[in-house]
């Protein structure tokens, strides 16, 4: 973390330390379902709501104690279906390019895509600062479970 820190002190506001996941839904879903799902997650790890700034002289995390997790929703399924799949490969790339503030706000995003009825997908956009591949795995487990 000191060191992605420090990176980002170099360059802030960059988009290059980003993780941009995307999940693809099938089925009925209840947006709302999964908001409070992604939000119990947020509320049990606190690195989901922790924020990194000077203390001092020091870099240091400082964890908010109430955040909702920043959750959009697009539906694609006015569009025709031969946009659809481009507009959100758009929409994909757009949200992995977003560049995130260490010291201000949230750390995680989500993005739902309304392709089809039964089809979505959820965009997850997330700082490395908080994340890695093993807590990567666990996040998926637990929005799995919830």
């Amino acid at each position: 973390q000191q060191r992605l820190w420090f990176l980002g002190q170099l360059e802030s506001r960059t988009p290059a330390y980003n993780i941009p996941i995307v999940v693809r839904l099938s089925g009925v879903l209840n947006a709302n379902v999964l908001k409070r799902s992604l939000n119990g997650i947020v509320r049990r790890h606190e690195i989901l709501r922790t924020n990194f700034r000077m203390v001092n002289g020091h870099p240091a995390q400082v964890i908010t104690p109430v955040r909702d997790l920043e959750f959009t929703e697009i539906d694609l399924r006015d569009l025709p279906q031969s946009e659809r799949e481009s507009t959100a490969t758009q929409l994909m790339t757009e949200e992995a390019r977003k560049c995130f503030d260490l010291e201000e706000g949230a750390l995680l995003t989500a993005t739902l895509l309304r392709r089809d009825t039964n089809e979505h997908i959820l965009l997850l956009t997330m700082h490395h600062i908080i994340c890695d591949s093993w807590s990567m795995r666990i996040f998926l487990d637990e929005i799995g479970a919830l």
